[in-house]
């Protein structure tokens, strides 16, 4: 696929306004949208418009900045995406949490029929002689599963939370020797104490 210049163009501006306006603390919900929304009941009442532009928002006053920079061809196509893609997104949460009631209750729940054309992403690992594993990733709609696909979907989940626990604990690990060490220093301000530590260095492996 080509390169779009001008989209290069708007993320490298949007980079760099992101660097320069991000406030030091800020509440997840100042930039939370739909793909973090949680599903909690089966009858997932109808959609509705949670976008709507908050001027007080850091990341809107952004957004609104770089808008001109958007091809016009573009724009439709960009804010279609964006919601259909949440949509799919809703969908794929409301067949996990038809996963889980299962589970909490023991039983295949009456809400079953409405989300059976909801999608649940399915990844199965093949092993292959002297190859590495293939991986095949696909969404399989709940209609349409096989008790295969299940036990593929479990299987996968359970490899991800281990890692994500894995991942996680790391973080925390990391945060605590950060904090360790600027309270040995004083230091009440990261980029004070970092600063002090490397001087205008950049870890490119961080940064990627």
């Amino acid at each position: 696929m080509a390169i779009n210049p001008d989209l290069t163009r708007l993320r490298k501006e949007i980079e760099r306004l992101l660097a320069e306006r991000r406030p030091d603390r800020y509440t997840i919900r100042d930039y939370a949208t739909d793909e973090a929304e949680q599903v909690d009941d089966l009858e997932v009442p109808e959609a509705t418009d949670t976008d709507e532009i908050d001027e007080t928002n850091w990341l809107d006053g952004i957004a609104g900045e770089v808008a001109d920079l958007v091809p016009e061809a573009e724009v439709r196509k960009l804010y279609a995406r964006k919601i259909v893609g949440q949509q799919e997104g809703r969908a794929t949460r409301r067949a996990n949490n038809l996963l889980r009631t299962i589970h909490r209750t023991g039983q295949l729940v009456l809400g079953w029929f409405g989300v059976k054309d909801d999608p649940v992403a399915v990844i199965t690992r093949t092993a292959e002689k002297d190859k590495k594993p293939r991986v095949k990733e696909e969404r399989v709609a709940l209609r349409a599963m096989t008790p295969t696909d299940f036990r593929d979907f479990a299987t996968e989940e359970r490899r991800r939370a281990a890692g994500d626990f894995s991942a996680r604990n790391d973080a925390c690990s990391g945060a605590e020797w950060i904090a360790d060490h600027m309270t040995v220093a004083g230091a009440t301000r990261f980029e004070t104490w970092a600063e002090e530590e490397l001087p205008n260095e950049l870890d490119e492996d961080v940064a990627a």
